[in-house]
């Protein structure tokens, strides 16, 4: 991380964004999907804190946002990871997570060009969860399974789901998925 980033941390408030280092842990405090999801890092990191029930960023339609999020730095530049913790996985909590990283990675890349980054070189998504019931085929909602007219994609967009992708504005990006032992998972050493 250059001197410009840690210059600009000073303008955020440290419980929502704060600089860390080799180990990043985002903590789910909801009941439901209580946990922490756990990431080995490089050096130094930019970790992002998500908000329940409200976005960080107020202007934004959705208020959803990822449990967190944090920016990795290399010769290449910023590299965006987003993380969400779930208890199990119907096609209707998918849904909710794709909502959740789409304002999460709004969030991210506010925070990110305020630190002096205009664009993420590499975006993941990594999805900590305890069941999935999506490939499984135990997904409450068989209304999602359907297509519209004319259409080749599901209304519950099983297809990104199937091909570990999540379609986030403007772009795309891999999903990474951890069983949870216990509520947690160690997704190890990530770049």
């Amino acid at each position: 991380m250059d001197i410009l980033v840690d210059g600009r941390l000073k303008y955020f408030r440290e419980q929502h964004v704060k600089k860390v280092s080799h180990v990043v842990e985002v903590v789910e405090m909801e009941a439901d999907g209580a946990g922490t999801a756990k990431f080995a890092v490089l050096g130094e990191a930019v970790s992002l804190k998500g908000i329940r029930q409200k976005s960080m960023l107020h202007a934004l339609r959705s208020g959803r946002c990822a449990d967190g999020a944090f920016i990795t730095f290399d010769e290449n530049g910023a590299h965006l990871h987003l993380v969400e913790l779930k208890s199990s996985l119907t096609i209707g909590k998918w849904l909710q997570a794709i909502e959740q990283f789409c304002g999460m990675y709004f969030v991210a890349s506010a925070i990110s060009h305020l630190l002096g980054y205009s664009n993420f070189f590499s975006i993941t998504c990594y999805l900590a969860l305890d069941e999935d019931k999506i490939t499984n085929g135990i997904s409450s909602s068989p209304v999602f399974l359907k297509t519209l007219t004319g259409g080749k994609e599901t209304l519950g967009d099983v297809e990104s789901w199937a091909k570990n992708v999540v379609p986030l504005p403007f772009d795309k990006a891999p999903l990474k998925t951890g069983i949870r032992i216990n509520g947690n998972v160690d997704f190890g050493l990530v770049g």
